[in-house]
């Protein structure tokens, strides 16, 4: 099966016409006789061949033709073991595990917008970012992030960065699509989308145990981010199926200030309370600031709130929302000034309510069942907004 999903991946890039160009036969641009490189950890003297290897991605990417001839794709072939180095991309990179067992202990940033391909291997206690990508295209498959370290002031025990800590970061406009990933143990959150124009789509992902950096904790209430284990933000795209979010802390899945979001077929669950100066919160998916969000046969499951919609639009069809403390929470006078007309339960169309502890008691808020089956609703377009998927 997993040879089958392999094959499948190769084709469809190469009919895209984008990504894993060795493997497509590609070349990207220039002459680039002599960019395919290799390397191994402590190796020393080589000349990047197979039987000669650099010892360094760095030392790679500097061995890459320049001036006319100019490399536009550098591909790099990591032999097992452990490369303690941050990267930072130069030209367009193309980095493939060759074989089992390789990490890159140190971050991978993409600051240009060129391309970048990761290919199975694993991403390791990286500082501030496991990958930072402004603009370009981003293609991550087989691949894990974990560790990301919040990046704190002389101290270290407070974050001069907000997004500080977070696993993979997409941003300015980029093209990102992550396949058979593992976002785990971060310190800030696992994957974020940011910034009009970006677009992100993810397939088969286990996201689980990811936190929330103190300055984001401390500034929630007044930013209304960065506290999604998966967050799309400020007018970004996402799109997501085949996943499970489980066992993060904060928020499971957060969209706000003008984000869409699209979710199909996964599960978000146990998603843990933090306190938020002050106030305990948790919620599996929470949709807000003017954002958009719809979801098509997921469950959430086992936490304070199984969805929160405050003055942000969501959709759900199918799926169900299960032992939570509260099933789900729509914030009436939040969304009623967005949409005078807003009723919420006309959004939910054949979803299961099972075993949550309580109806909506918040101010303000319409009550939903504690377990029940909401009606089929015909979704009515001023306020149940549709996202359609990348």
């Amino acid at each position: 099966m997993k040879f089958i999903i392999k094959i499948l991946s190769i084709v469809t890039l190469c009919l895209s016409g984008i990504g894993l160009l060795a493997a497509c036969g590609g070349g990207g641009g220039g002459d680039c006789a002599g960019a395919t490189f290799y390397v191994a950890p402590e190796a020393s003297g080589g000349t990047g061949s197979e039987a000669l290897p650099f010892g360094s991605v760095h030392e790679a990417q500097a061995a890459a033709p320049v001036g006319k001839n100019i490399c536009q794709i550098v591909t790099v072939y990591l032999q097992p073991g452990v490369y303690v180095e941050n990267i930072t991309l130069e030209r367009g990179l193309q980095l493939i595990g060759n074989g089992d067992g390789v990490f890159i202990q140190g971050k991978i940033q993409n600051l240009s917008g060129h391309h970048l391909y990761i290919q199975k291997l694993t991403i390791r206690n990286a500082p501030s970012y496991g990958v930072l990508q402004r603009g370009g295209i981003l293609e991550m498959t087989s691949v894990t992030v974990t560790g990301t370290l919040v990046d704190g002031n002389n101290t270290k025990t407070e974050p001069i960065d907000i997004a500080s800590g977070t696993g993979v970061l997409v941003s300015g406009g980029a093209n990102a699509s992550l396949a058979l990933v593992t976002l785990t143990n971060n310190q800030g959150q696992a994957l974020a989308a940011t910034d009009a124009g970006t677009q992100l789509k993810v397939s088969v992902a286990s996201i689980t145990g990811n936190r929330i950096n103190e300055l984001a904790r401390t500034q929630f209430f007044t930013n209304d981010s960065h506290v999604g284990a998966v967050e799309t933000r400020h007018g970004a795209r996402l799109s997501m199926q085949l996943f499970t979010l489980e066992d993060n802390f904060g928020v499971g899945l957060a969209i706000s200030h003008g984000a869409q979001a699209f979710i199909k077929s996964g599960v978000i669950r146990r998603t843990q309370e933090v306190n938020f100066t002050g106030e305990s919160y948790a919620a599996n998916a929470r949709v807000g600031s003017m954002a958009e969000l719809e979801i098509e046969n997921v469950r959430l499951e086992n936490s304070m709130l199984g969805v929160h919609a405050s003055q942000g639009y969501m959709t759900m069809i199918g799926g169900q929302i299960s032992d939570n403390e509260i099933g789900a929470g729509f914030a009436i006078a939040d969304l009623k000034i967005i949409a005078p007309d807003y009723d919420p339960m006309q959004c939910l169309d054949n979803v299961s309510f099972i075993n949550n502890g309580r109806v909506i008691d918040f101010e303000n808020y319409s009550p939903v069942p504690g377990s029940g089956l909401s009606e089929p609703s015909p979704i009515p377009a001023a306020y149940c907004k549709r996202v359609a998927p990348l």
